[in-house]
């Protein structure tokens, strides 16, 4: 005799549950990013520096010592086309205006975060197959890619929005002078297109 088939059942599904999953997911995604938590728990300030490394016995020598680490030594200067200093980059990523308010942060992985320690993108290093950096926002949107091989920054369309050359100098859009970054070496393209792309875009826009 024929097999008997067996009636099929369903179950309504819980809208909760689907809505949880997707959460879930999402979460994963966004957890998956890297934290900003880390800037806060190393010292910024000369003082800062000499309190965390416990200093008691002379404190003057000891914070010599310290700053003359290099921990708030200028990576680089971002100067105008007119000369004037917009902000700069300390090796700690502290960036700094010309008054010397802090502005944000630009940690050597490409990660910035504001003044307030909050998620504002990344740049990712250069792919191992064509050498292109992506810079995502705070919203993991595209913003611009990095094309480390040319020292070039591209936006999400496809057009150059700004070229570096050795000597720092910075060309905007058809090559416009837009001004230089003092110190500027290659090996900081990623932290240099952190700040173009992520902190100053009007830097390249001539404002």
């Amino acid at each position: 005799p024929a097999e008997q088939l067996r009636p099929m059942t369903t179950r309504d599904v819980d809208a909760e549950a689907v809505s949880a999953l997707g959460s879930s997911r999402h979460q994963k995604r966004r957890q998956s990013r890297k934290s900003f938590a880390r800037a806060v728990l190393h010292p910024r300030s000369p003082c800062e520096i000499a309190a965390r490394a416990g200093v008691g016995v002379d404190s003057k020598t000891a914070l010599h010592d310290l700053v003359g680490s290099g921990s708030g030594a200028v990576q680089f200067r971002v100067v105008d086309a007119d000369g004037r200093v917009r902000a700069q980059l300390a090796a700690d990523g502290s960036l700094t205006s010309a008054s010397g308010s802090l502005l944000a942060y630009i940690e050597r992985d490409g990660t910035v975060g504001s003044a307030a320690l909050e998620y504002l993108g990344e740049v990712t290093p250069p792919g191992a197959a064509n050498g292109v950096g992506y810079v995502t926002d705070g919203e993991d949107a595209l913003v611009a890619e990095v094309d480390y091989g040319r020292a070039a920054l591209r936006s999400a369309q496809g057009s150059t929005v700004a070229e570096l050359r050795k000597d720092g100098e910075v060309l905007g859009h058809r090559g416009s002078h837009c001004g230089r970054l003092e110190g500027f070496s290659y090996g900081m393209l990623q932290q240099a297109a952190a700040y173009i792309a992520l902190i100053d875009p009007d830097f390249v826009q001539g404002k």
